[in-house]
């Protein structure tokens, strides 16, 4: 906890806030029915699914030709989050 600032900040392991941000809280939105009475419903990330999902090119999508970015999340999550928590 940093106590320096006057306010406890809890330091996050990776994965657990990665849980928070891409599932839990996907998931609370989620149990807003109205919210999505106009909107395409989010779907929860997991750590371990993120790094295997596959989004299929289609020619003409917006995705033609972009690397599959959930491959990439896990490994460029994990610094990120360590490069933050060590600015504070």
């Amino acid at each position: 906890m940093d106590l320096a600032s006057g306010v406890a900040v809890k330091l996050w392991k990776t994965k657990k806030l990665f849980s928070k941000l891409f599932s839990e809280d996907i998931l609370y939105l989620l149990s807003m029915e109205k919210l999505w009475e106009n909107r395409r419903r989010p779907t929860p990330l997991t750590w371990e699914g993120a790094g295997t999902m596959v989004i299929a090119c289609v020619s003409g999508s917006p995705f033609s030709g972009i690397r599959n970015y959930l491959e990439l999340l896990p490994s460029v999550f994990k610094p990120t989050a360590r490069m933050i928590s060590r600015s504070r």
